[in-house]
């Protein structure tokens, strides 16, 4: 049925929410009262309250819902509305709405296609035995978290994640594992708490977090070197300049600094910490960051560097890989800063990793960001070769030049 006001579909949402809905094998009716349920969809009044009107007598004649009136002697206005669980099919395929119990039915088929999917060996006992308990519990939807009813989309994702981070191994950095299991730098981090959840029962507790995993936390500092001075009140609380090694700055450190101040006319944010320590060591002048996927310290610093000196120039040299250009995109997001790629050319190498097809899929992505327009001539390069080339920024070994801009 074509409907024109949402007081069935509340209907359906309320019932959803009843035990009856959600877990199945309810025997009471669903009976919201009348004149709330019409007051909330916006129909208490006017032409929509005639039309819901409409719609709910239409229901009841179709059987599919009972219209209970206010008095046995007052077939004109009711007291509520029910919705029987024996009437849940009829009721839904009348509102041509999925029913709660054939959404159970897809959890529950979901958990059992699962089953089958590819785990390493040593885990397979317990993915199966993990698959099995959650397709039974599915048709009840008891026990089901983190898993979200409504979410089936979701849900098929943190499964196929969940598969993924049992077969790795190694470590690294999460955002980096994260572009490699998930396609989103950030994903791992945003699904941390379930995916950490589902790990530890699919393992029978032997993985219980990422770091023990091998998916290590991001840095929560800035890390930089050069001309860079900070102020507390009236005090200097750090001259990067007077440091042999690398400086670190929180999130706080920079919002909290009274003060910041650079003789810099460039900022150079280095991916890797084998080229940043090799540059670091000529004193160019030039102001240097340490960043893969930005830390919040990070982007913080950035931010402030350009709002007070908008002079600085602002370039970032990583790999050439999709996750190097990830990165680069990030930071131009996360800060709003223009900042310039720097050698960051691709370079085939025909002997080198095919890209993976979620790969291709990321850096088409980057052809359709204006973000990334200065660099869409590589990215296309590195698509028609299928191919990621010779793409570590380490391929530039230590610095030929001892000063901007450092390589030939």
């Amino acid at each position: 049925m074509k409907l024109r006001t949402p007081v069935l579909q509340k209907l359906a949402e309320i019932y959803e929410d009843s035990t009856a809905g959600r877990h199945g094998g309810g025997k009471l009716d669903v009976q919201p009262d009348y004149e709330p349920l019409l007051a909330a969809t916006g129909c208490a009044e006017g032409v929509r309250r005639e039309l819901a009107e409409g719609e709910l007598r239409a229901a009841a004649d179709a059987d599919v819902i009972r219209l209970e009136p206010i008095h046995r002697r007052d077939s004109r206005h009711y007291a509520k509305v029910r919705l029987s669980p024996s009437k849940e099919r009829e009721f839904y395929a009348w509102l041509g709405r999925e029913s709660p119990t054939a959404r159970r039915e897809k959890w529950a088929q979901l958990f059992r296609e699962a089953a089958a999917w590819e785990v390493p060996e040593r885990w397979r006992a317990g993915w199966a035995e993990f698959c099995a308990i959650r397709a039974d519990h599915a048709q009840c939807w008891r026990a089901m978290e983190p898993f979200r009813f409504a979410q089936m989309a979701r849900g098929r994702r943190m499964l196929e994640f969940t598969a993924r981070l049992l077969a790795w191994e190694g470590r690294r950095l999460v955002r980096y594992a994260s572009y490699d299991i998930t396609g989103d730098s950030k994903r791992l981090e945003k699904w941390q708490g379930s995916l950490e959840q589902l790990l530890a029962e699919t393992t029978c507790g032997a993985v219980r977090d990422f770091e023990a995993h091998g998916l290590l936390p991001m840095p929560r500092v800035a890390t930089l070197h050069g001309p860079l001075r900070v102020w507390s009140g009236g005090s200097l609380a750090l001259d990067a300049a007077q440091l042999a090694d690398a400086a670190t700055l929180s999130a706080d450190d920079v919002t909290r600094a009274s003060r910041i101040e650079t003789s810099a006319t460039r900022c150079l944010i280095l991916e890797n910490k084998a080229p940043f320590l090799e540059i670091a060591k000529l004193r160019s002048g030039v102001l240097l960051v340490w960043s893969s996927f930005p830390s919040a310290a990070t982007v913080a610093l950035l931010r402030r560097l350009h709002a007070v000196h908008p002079a600085i120039e602002f370039f970032h040299h990583g790999d050439t890989d999709p996750a190097g250009f990830d990165i680069l995109r990030d930071l131009r997001q996360q800060t709003g800063i223009p900042i310039h790629s720097h050698h960051m050319r691709h370079a085939d190498d025909a002997a080198s990793v095919p890209l993976t097809a979620s790969e291709q899929t990321r850096l088409s992505t980057f052809l359709d960001d204006p973000r990334m327009t200065t660099e869409h001539a590589d990215i296309a390069a590195i698509l028609a070769s299928g191919r990621k080339g010779d793409f570590e920024q380490e391929r530039h070994r230590e610095p030929p030049l001892p000063e901007w801009p450092f390589f030939d």
